[in-house]
């Protein structure tokens, strides 16, 4: 008897043509019942394998494709064609947009398939390889090239709200960091406006230009303390003269 069984090194093997080549040669040589012995196998797999082998040659010891013939779920082609059409005339609209939109008479989930099928999906990445990516523009970057302010409300934080009440502190955080160093600035405020913004912004690069650093961009995300409220009328995000 084999010390280990056919369907333990079908497991471990990469390609099982070999061992099922083995086997039926010696099915065909001794017999059905002594090579299910010998390769520790059932004799309806010998079997399986010898008939395949005598009717198409070696390609018949290949792994056929397990897809089944026939998919009861399977759309017509006429509306695979028309949701591949819609995808490119439309590359922004999702599986369910494309449904309600144009409605396509099968589920979103199908769309999703038949654009996947297609490569009209986009693999998302994941989050080492987007962190990888930031890195690598960011080293493309000089120091202080890029400076990102932001302003976060503390209010939100369970471990600094008591002391927030009981001593009346600041509730607002001014922060300017460097893109490619991480070097920050922080001030705090009692509220969140476009004042307070412009005043920060004017302290901290006034400061770096007093240290000879010439700053190249400044980024926000255009929020109300960078733009004013809703009455604003537009214009420059917020104003610093250096």
């Amino acid at each position: 008897m084999s010390p280990i069984e056919y369907y333990q090194l079908i497991k471990d093997m990469k390609s099982s043509f070999d061992l099922r080549l083995r086997m039926v040669q010696y099915a065909l040589k001794h017999s059905k019942s002594e090579a299910s012995t010998v390769f520790g196998t059932t004799r309806d797999t010998v079997r399986k394998w010898v008939e395949r082998y005598l009717k198409e040659g070696p390609k018949g010891l290949i792994d056929r494709p397990r897809r089944p013939r026939h998919s009861p779920h399977k759309i017509p082609d006429e509306l695979e064609k028309r949701i591949l059409s819609l995808r490119e005339d439309f590359p922004h609209m999702g599986p369910e947009r494309l449904k309600s939109q144009f409605s396509l008479p099968c589920s979103s989930g199908a769309i999703y398939r038949v654009l996947k099928q297609n490569g009209m999906i986009k693999p998302r990445k994941k989050k080492y390889q987007r962190e990888r990516d930031l890195r690598h523009i960011k080293a493309l970057y000089r120091p202080f090239e890029k400076i990102q302010i932001d302003v976060k409300e503390l209010k939100d934080i369970v471990e600094l709200y008591p002391a927030l009440r009981r001593y009346k502190l600041p509730v607002y955080q001014y922060t300017a960091r460097c893109v490619r160093s991480g070097a920050s600035f922080i001030s705090y405020g009692f509220e969140q406006s476009l004042t307070n913004s412009t005043v920060f912004a004017r302290y901290v690069l006034g400061h770096l230009r007093d240290m000879g650093i010439d700053v190249g961009v400044v980024q926000t995300d255009n929020g109300g303390a960078f733009v004013g409220g809703w009455q604003s009328k537009g214009g420059e995000c917020f104003y610093w003269d250096c």
